[in-house]
């Protein structure tokens, strides 16, 4: 439901589920329970992220990362590892996000999991960006767009057209950053509604317009400095 959206309703669910765990020895020392209980910790910590609670999210991947370990599930501590990494990127604590990226990327590569690879290196790419090593990012995120191609995820490949739009402004390729970001916006157009609808359209517009604006405005800065 968290998912969904309907975040107090579940939310309601999932700490009744952890309640009836913790007060109940044989459902506590059931290792399939434990593994529930890990899920349901993790997707708490999704929500609590997505509301920038990042306190309790960390707390409760770690909590979640702890019995996973404890389990021997090394390969489910990927998306806890990477939401870790997520959240220090949020916060400006580059260094510690690129370490819990890093790790979760070799628990995907431990078990040859491309995808999680290409969706750890396209949130590496925004913690080398912000650290300003802009060809590394620029590296990171075009292999996550090979990646993303190869499997047609078309949520994917527009998050990359708009991470590979922002690197290039980040290296004052205006011409080029405006057509990656223009690429991102029609594929969200396609994603969406294929038959793309007036009103999708006309939210392109805008947005085509209010970028072109942004983009002179950096030009305009750039040439007066020179």
């Amino acid at each position: 439901m968290i998912e969904l959206g309907f975040y107090k309703e579940g939310l309601q669910h999932i700490d009744t589920v952890l309640t009836l765990i913790d007060s109940h020895n044989k459902l506590n020392s059931n290792p399939k329970i434990q593994e529930l209980k890990a899920d349901i910790l993790s997707t708490k910590g999704y929500y609590e992220m997505n509301s920038s609670h990042f306190a309790q999210a960390i707390e409760l991947y770690k909590q979640a990362a702890t019995i996973l370990k404890k389990l021997g599930l090394e390969h489910k501590l990927i998306s806890p590892l990477a939401h870790q990494g997520i959240i220090m990127r949020k916060k400006g604590k580059y260094e510690q996000a690129f370490n819990y990226l890093i790790e979760a990327k070799q628990k995907a590569r431990n078990i040859n999991n491309e995808i999680d690879i290409a969706w750890v290196n396209h949130h590496l790419g925004y913690v080398v960006l912000n650290q300003g090593k802009t060809e590394f990012a620029q590296k990171l995120s075009e292999s996550s767009l090979e990646a993303f191609r190869k499997i047609e995820r078309k949520r994917g490949i527009s998050d990359c057209y708009e991470q590979l739009g922002l690197i290039n402004l980040a290296q004052n390729k205006f011409d080029e950053a405006q057509q990656l970001l223009e690429r991102m916006m029609q594929s969200e157009i396609e994603k969406n509604n294929p038959s793309s609808s007036l009103k999708m359209n006309a939210e392109y517009d805008l947005w085509r317009e209010n970028w072109i604006r942004r983009v002179f405005k950096l030009r305009d800065r750039k040439s007066t400095r020179l």
